[in-house]
């Protein structure tokens, strides 16, 4: 999941607001947004979520509130006699010479008269009116003069004023098109108080709505951002790829702004930083959501030669690039734990000055920099499933190789893990795995978020009964092949789609154990039956939630086939596809079933036989035995009989290739047929006791 600033997820949803895009190039030299917003110097902005710092001066039979409306909160103007008026004002202080006035109305009726004031010194004032259908503005004769008939009912409109106090003019936008020039707009009256705001509505029997009001220092300018698409992310489940769509960005050339910076510098752009934030008209950019940072990769002019478009891709195009790239001329041969070896290749320039992982040649890395890789997130991953020697792999490579091929092939797809890139930009990578616990980071699914009825599949055509695996690999081919069928499915469902083909170079003759465990986890969600897929659009704020994460989902619609009834309660299932409606300022998300319960399970704890001991603080195990524990961890003896013979007996060393284990001392040399498992759980180290059962929140070690 996307790590943000909480308060993204306390304000309204883009989904009920006018959705606000900031683009930033590298180190903020340039910036870009769909509203041109300065993003400092507010002298008001109001969300309209709380009228209680507003004066209320309503004039009978009138009213003046705060409400919610059409899923929206609202200020409400409402008349109800003639002669009566609904009046709200508020003092915003000393105002700037070039102030812009932005807000969002909604009318149900024609009819409305809405005035707003704003005194820009004591002896000016700026006067809009809505006057039913025309928009007007009272200028320096004191005449309302209309601007146009832009004033319509039953909708949103945005109104942006950009007023410049010493010419007495102003610019007029709406819904980011500019409808006035160079308006006369500024009326001498005397006797002000600097900074005084009113907002009324007189005509009786109408009603205004204010969705969203603000004032800030400067001047409003073109649009320049006029469009975003694209960006995306979608796995394949059990191959260990990921796709993540770019974004091609649609910059306004504004005063011939862009191509001003490319005559300066033609490459201005090329390879440089991009950050695109998402909000909504009045959000504070601290408060707005990363939702993707990226390089540009190209750039070309629009058709109609008025903008220029930019390609936006994430940092897994550097994962084209071959790696191995001397091992033609003198094989590579490098093993250890899978995550350390991803880690090393990523990162390695041959200098040992990019993090401690950059220990390989430059030929054989991609060098790039941990700036761009989320290495604690990965490190995290290694601890938590695939800690020390128990995947140990071992390669011997006699020819370059893209790295994104190398990844998903020998380490993505056998170990179950996806690529993916984080709201910072940053590589990292998930394991499809069972959640530790409940875990409250991730976001949930339900009809307060949802929007529409969901679409539910039963996905038979996804059906996997069939895996074939090829590992132990000697330089020139697989000396062992693997096939596996579920017959129980076969028979009561046929043959599904192709087998499901995992190999491996790195695993050696000894994996026969974590294969067939592979096998189970690929069988059991995919073959009897296969898991239903659900795809859906929600609010923005759901973006948080990235492919690969475990959610749960709640809907009264969705089909629950194991009952037999409507309505799904918490079901877990996994984000296998997002994507984002840029125009909208919502997400689509498919998620696809994992058949994890409702409460939360882990591993029970290894075991291992001792084959032979020859001292109080050394014995031996078998090599399938050895890697299934740590150095580190804490472990209780029992005899052959299941007695307890020592506890709390630290593990010194392991060597996972002749089974030999040394601890503390166990008080006297184990005989063979000993057993060795985890200690108390609450003496247990911290990823120790992640293997115990898990139900709810509540921890029920099982004691043998």
């Amino acid at each position: 999941m996307i790590t943000t600033n909480a308060n993204f997820t306390a304000k309204h949803n883009l989904a009920n607001k006018t959705p606000v895009y900031l683009v930033s190039f590298e180190n903020e030299r340039v910036s870009f947004s769909n509203k041109r917003i300065n993003w400092a110097n507010y002298l008001l902005n109001e969300n309209c979520d709380d009228i209680s710092d507003w004066i209320d001066a309503d004039i009978p039979v009138a009213e003046s509130s705060q409400t919610t409306f059409d899923g929206r909160e609202v200020f409400k103007f409402s008349v109800t006699d003639p002669g009566a008026a609904a009046i709200r004002w508020k003092l915003l202080g000393a105002m700037p010479d070039a102030f812009c006035l932005s807000v969002r109305t909604y009318f149900p009726a024609a009819g409305s008269g809405l005035w707003i004031y704003v005194y820009v010194n004591s002896s000016q004032g700026f006067y809009i009116l809505f006057d039913s259908t025309d928009l007007t503005i009272r200028n320096s004769s004191g005449t309302y003069a209309s601007v146009g008939s832009y004033v319509k009912t039953t909708e949103y409109q945005d109104w942006v004023f950009s007023v410049n106090e010493s010419a007495g003019l102003c610019d007029v936008w709406l819904n980011n098109k500019i409808i006035g020039r160079e308006v006369n707009c500024l009326y001498a009256a005397g006797g002000l108080m600097e900074g005084l705001m009113y907002v009324v509505e007189t005509n009786p029997g109408k009603t205004s709505y204010i969705d969203y009001i603000a004032v800030r220092e400067g001047t409003h300018t073109e649009q320049y951002l006029i469009d975003i698409s694209g960006l995306s992310q979608q796995i394949t489940p059990e191959e260990g790829k990921t796709s993540i769509g770019g974004t091609k960005i649609k910059i306004l050339d504004y005063n011939g702004e862009i191509t001003a910076l490319l005559a300066t510098d033609p490459y201005y752009f090329h390879r440089k930083k991009v950050t695109t934030k998402a909000g909504y008209l009045g959000m504070a950019e601290s408060d707005m959501l990363t939702i993707q940072t990226g390089w540009i990769t190209g750039i070309s002019l629009t058709s109609d030669g008025a903008a220029y478009q930019v390609d936006v891709t994430d940092p897994q195009k550097f994962m084209q690039r071959k790696i191995f790239r001397g091992s033609e001329d003198v094989p590579v041969t490098i093993s250890g734990n899978p995550i350390d070896l991803l880690l090393r290749l990523l990162v390695s320039t041959g200098n040992g000055t990019n993090g401690e992982y950059d220990i390989y040649s430059e030929e054989n890395g991609l060098g790039i920099s941990t700036d761009y890789i989320n290495v604690t997130a990965i490190e995290n991953v290694r601890e938590d499933w695939f800690p020390g020697a128990s995947n140990h792999m071992n390669f011997t490579i006699t020819s370059r190789i893209k790295a994104k091929e190398f990844f998903e092939q020998e380490i993505f797809q056998p170990l179950n893990i996806y690529p993916y890139i984080d709201g910072l930009g940053r590589f990292s990578v998930k394991p499809y795995k069972p959640p530790f616990g409940i875990n409250t980071a991730n976001q949930s699914f339900d009809e307060d978020n949802i929007i529409g009825m969901p679409t539910w599949n039963a996905n038979l055509d996804q059906m996997i009964n069939e895996v074939e695996f090829f590992y132990d690999w000697d330089g020139s081919e697989f000396l062992t092949e693997l096939f596996f069928a579920d017959g129980t499915s076969i028979d009561n469902r046929g043959p599904g789609k192709k087998p499901l083909t995992i190999k491996s170079k790195g695993w050696g003759e000894n994996f026969y154990d974590v294969i067939v465990r592979r096998k189970n986890a690929v069988f059991n969600r995919f073959s009897n039956p296969p898991p239903p897929e659900i795809s859906f659009s929600c609010f923005f704020d759901r973006w948080l939630s990235e492919a690969t994460d475990i959610v749960e989902i709640t809907h009264g619609d969705i089909p629950n086939v194991a009952d037999g009834t409507r309505g799904i309660i918490a079901e877990r299932m996994e984000v296998v596809d997002r994507s984002v409606n840029w125009k909208n300022g919502s997400v689509k998300m498919s998620l696809l079933a994992t058949g994890f319960g409702k409460a939360d399970f882990a591993l029970v704890s290894p075991s291992g036989t001792i084959t032979a001991g020859a001292s109080a603080t050394e014995f031996t195990v078998s090599t399938a035995d050895a890697v299934k524990f740590v150095v580190g961890w804490e472990i209780e003896v029992l005899d052959g009989r299941m007695r307890q013979k020592a506890a709390n007996v630290t593990i010194l060393t392991i060597n996972t290739t002749t089974g030999v284990i040394t601890t503390d001392s166990i008080g006297s040399t184990p005989s063979a047929g000993w057993k060795i498992q985890f200690a108390k759980r609450s003496l247990c180290t911290a990823q120790q006791q992640k293997y115990w059962f898990q139900t709810g929140t509540t921890s029920n070690p099982i004691v043998p």
